[in-house]
C-alpha cells in the first residue's frame, strides 16, 4: 500500500474507484450510523499518505454523502433549547467533529497540490465550503463559532490570495453553482455571520444561508479602503470590514490596528440586487420568481430581506448602543414561575373552595389545608436564578451564566422577568438571542424589554364552552402612552380568541374583552383588550 501510515489497515479505501464502492454499500437510510462510518474513514484518511491528487479524488467523492448524513443528523439539535440536553449534545459534537475531520483532509490537500493552480483552488473553495455548513450548523445548535474558526477560515483565504487564485472559476454543484470561486466561497460564511442568526428562527436561518450561497458572488472583497465621499455630498455607507489576521467575522465599525490586515466587503452590486427584490415585492411579486425560494411566504420574506439588506448592504444592524455593566440580576422564566415571583405565593383557584383543582380538594379533605410541602416544591421549582448583566442598552440587556452553573433552558420567544440590583421590581423580557459561548465558557442570553410594570392576574375563559375551565396563571402589563403601548394580558399559549370574553381576578373579579394579537412567542400570547 502506497505511502500507508498509522492504522491505513483499517482504512476500507486508498483509491478513488475503491471509495466508489465502498460508498455503493452504505446505509444511507441510517443517518446517525452513515455518519460514524464517514468520520471514521475521514480521521483515518488524513493519517495516511497518498500520491498527489488522490485524497482530493476521493473527498469529491465523499461529499455528497457527507452533506446527506449531516442534513440528516442536524435535526436532532437544530433549534433546541439552551443548553442543549445531553443527547442533543452529543449529536452536535459528532457533526462537528465531522466537518473538522473533512476540513482537516483538505488542508492536506492543499499541502499536497500547492504547486498545482487550477487543483488548489478548487480544493480551498471546498474547504471554505465545508466550513460554511459548519458554521450553519454552529448556528442551529446555538454555539458562537471560536475564535479558532475565524482563524481558521482567513488563514485558507489568505493563501488562496497570496497565490492569485481567489477569483479562478470553479465547479461546484453542491453550492449550486456552475460556477463560483474561492472569493465568493469566502464571503459566504461572513455574511451568514453578520446576519445576526442567532436571532433567527431555523427556518429563517436557512432563508438567509440560501441567500448568502446565492448572492455570494455579488460582493467585491477590496484590499484598499474606499475613499471618503467629498465634502458637501452624501457620505458612504460605511463597508462590512474583515480583519485577515485576527479571529473574529465581519466587523461593523472601522478599527484601527497596525496589526491587522484588512479587507472590505463592497455589496454595491448585492445592494442593487436586493433593491429591486424588495421593490418588486412591494407590487405583488412571488418570491418564488425573484428566486428567493419556493418556501418563502408574505409578508414575512420581504420583513427577512429588508432585515438583511440593511446589514449587508448598510454596514451592520441598526442597534442601539450598548453600555457594559458588570452586575448580577435574578432571572425565571414562564408565566407560571413569573406569576409566582410577582404574587409572592403558589397559584391557587381564587373563587373559594369549589374552584380548587382535585389535587387540592384532596389535600384539603386529607389535611385540612392544602399541604405546605406543595407549595414549598413550587418555590423551588420557581427559584431565581444568578445571572450576570453584562451590557445594558434601551432595548434591552445581555445576560450570561457559566456553563457550569445549572439553569434552566431558555430559547428564542421565551418569556422571562429579571431583577436587577437596585431596581424596584421585575421587568418583563422576551428572549431574541440566545447563544453558547465554548470560548467563554458561558450561556449568553439577550433580552428585549417590555415596558410597564408587570401584575400577576389569574385568568379564564367565560361562556357556556368554558363553563368548567379553570383560572390560570397570566399577567397584566399596563398602558404605556409615551411608546404607544397599550394596556395588555399575557396569557398560555393557545388562549387567545379575537373578541373572547376573559374573566380576570386580581384582589377581585373583573372581565376583559381581548382585541388583538399583538405577538405571540414560544410559550405565551400577548394581547391588547377593552373592560367590560
Amino acid at each position: 500500500m502506497i505511502g500507508a501510515g498509522p492504522g491505513t489497515e483499517l482504512l476500507a479505501f486508498t483509491s478513488a474507484s475503491g471509495c466508489r464502492a465502498w460508498l455503493a454499500n452504505l446505509p444511507l437510510a441510517e443517518s446517525q450510523q452513515l455518519q460514524a462510518l464517514l468520520l471514521r474513514q475521514l480521521n483515518l484518511l488524513a493519517d495516511t499518505a497518498l500520491p498527489p491528487g488522490e485524497r482530493a479524488e476521493i473527498l469529491e467523492l465523499l461529499r455528497e454523502t457527507i452533506v446527506l448524513a449531516q442534513t440528516s443528523c442536524s435535526r436532532r439539535f437544530a433549534g433546541k433549547l439552551l443548553p442543549l440536553a445531553e443527547a442533543e449534545q452529543a449529536a452536535y459534537q459528532a457533526s462537528l467533529a465531522l466537518w473538522l475531520a473533512l476540513e482537516a483532509n483538505y488542508l492536506l490537500c492543499l499541502q499536497e497540490n500547492g504547486q498545482l493552480p487550477e487543483r488548489t483552488a478548487l480544493i480551498a473553495q471546498r474547504a471554505l465550503s465545508a466550513m460554511t455548513w459548519a458554521l450553519q450548523d454552529d448556528c442551529r445548535a446555538g454555539f458562537l463559532p471560536s475564535a479558532s474558526y475565524w482563524r481558521r477560515l482567513h488563514g485558507i483565504y489568505r493563501a488562496a490570495e497570496s497565490l492569485q487564485l481567489t477569483h479562478r472559476p470553479v465547479a461546484d454543484k453542491l453550492r449550486g453553482h456552475a460556477s463560483t470561486n474561492v472569493a465568493a466561497a469566502y464571503v459566504e460564511p461572513l455574511l451568514i455571520a453578520a446576519a445576526q442568526p442567532f436571532e433567527l428562527t431555523p427556518r429563517q436561518l436557512d432563508l438567509v444561508a440560501r441567500w448568502a450561497q446565492r448572492w455570494s458572488g455579488k460582493v467585491l472583497i477590496l484590499a484598499v479602503a474606499p475613499p471618503d465621499a467629498p465634502p458637501g455630498t452624501r457620505p458612504n455607507v460605511p463597508l462590512l470590514t474583515v480583519d485577515l489576521a485576527g479571529e473574529q467575522p465581519v466587523l461593523f465599525k472601522p478599527i484601527r490596528n497596525d496589526g491587522a490586515l484588512l479587507r472590505w466587503l463592497d455589496p454595491a452590486k448585492l445592494r442593487k440586487s436586493l433593491k429591486v427584490r424588495l421593490a418588486a415585492l412591494a407590487d405583488g411579486v412571488s418570491p418564488e420568481l425573484l428566486q428567493l425560494g419556493k418556501d418563502c411566504v408574505q409578508p414575512a420574506c420581504a420583513e427577512l430581506l429588508k432585515q438583511v439588506y440593511l446589514i449587508w448592504c448598510k454596514g451592520g444592524p441598526l442597534t442601539p448602543r450598548r453600555t457594559s455593566r458588570n452586575a448580577s440580576c435574578q432571572l425565571v422564566g414562564g408565566i407560571a414561575a413569573i406569576h409566582y415571583q410577582l404574587s409572592g405565593e403558589a397559584f391557587r383557584q381564587p373563587a373559594g373552595p369549589a374552584r380548587l383543582n382535585k389535587q387540592e380538594l384532596d389535600e384539603i379533605a386529607t389535611f385540612g389545608s392544602i399541604a405546605a410541602r406543595r407549595r414549598d416544591g413550587d418555590g423551588e421549582q420557581y427559584a431565581l436564578e444568578v445571572w450576570q448583566l453584562a451590557e445594558e442598552d434601551s432595548a434591552g440587556l445581555r445576560l450570561v451564566r457559566p456553563l457550569s452553573q445549572p439553569g434552566m433552558r431558555l430559547g428564542n420567544g421565551h418569556l422571562v422577568a429579571v431583577h436587577s440590583d437596585g431596581a424596584q421590581g421585575f421587568l418583563l423580557g422576551i428572549v431574541r438571542a440566545v447563544m453558547v459561548d465554548t470560548d467563554a465558557g458561558c450561556v449568553a442570553a439577550l433580552l428585549r424589554f417590555l415596558p410597564g410594570k408587570p401584575t400577576a392576574v389569574a385568568l379564564r375563559g367565560t361562556g357556556v364552552t368554558a363553563a368548567n375551565e379553570m383560572f390560570r396563571p397570566g399577567l397584566r402589563l399596563p398602558a404605556v402612552p409615551q411608546l404607544n403601548e397599550p394596556a395588555s394580558v399575557l396569557m398560555p399559549s393557545g388562549c387567545f380568541r379575537p373578541g373572547r370574553i376573559v374573566e380576570t381576578y386580581s384582589d377581585h373579579s373583573r372581565t376583559i374583552r381581548l382585541s388583538h394579537l399583538l405577538e405571540r412567542g414560544a410559550d405565551f400570547e400577548r394581547a391588547d383588550f377593552e373592560w367590560q
